[in-house]
């Protein structure tokens, strides 16, 4: 804790971040054949912008984004987001990542295959 410059009245406080954001995901499909991931990602100071979620198939070898929307919890640093899809093509298997990092550039990534 400290003062601000040029403004004496302001606090200034320094946050030293070494912990990576931790990642949960779940993935599930369902008779239709679409993917159901369920995300959660608990980091105080988590970067909205660095926040992905991809799927790869067992056809094609690049990843896909997917957009999903994380809500914050009831417990401070704390978001959930859930995302059901349908892959362009028909698949036997599937890959989905979700990486995130924090405002420090601490990054985490996880990944599970269905």
């Amino acid at each position: 804790r400290g003062m601000a410059y040029p403004n004496q009245n302001e606090m200034l406080y320094v946050v030293i971040d070494t912990t990576k954001p931790d990642l949960g995901l779940a993935v599930d499909m369902n008779h239709n054949g679409e993917i159901l991931a369920q995300c959660t990602i608990a980091e105080l100071w988590i970067d909205p912008n660095s926040v992905v979620l991809e799927y790869q198939t067992d056809t094609e070898l690049k990843w896909n984004a997917i957009p999903v929307e994380f809500k914050p919890g009831s417990i401070p640093g704390l978001y959930a987001g859930e995302k059901t899809w349908q892959p362009d093509v028909a698949v036997r298997n599937v890959m989905v990542r979700l990486t995130a990092a924090d405002r420090a550039g601490n990054k985490s990534e996880i990944t599970r295959m269905y």
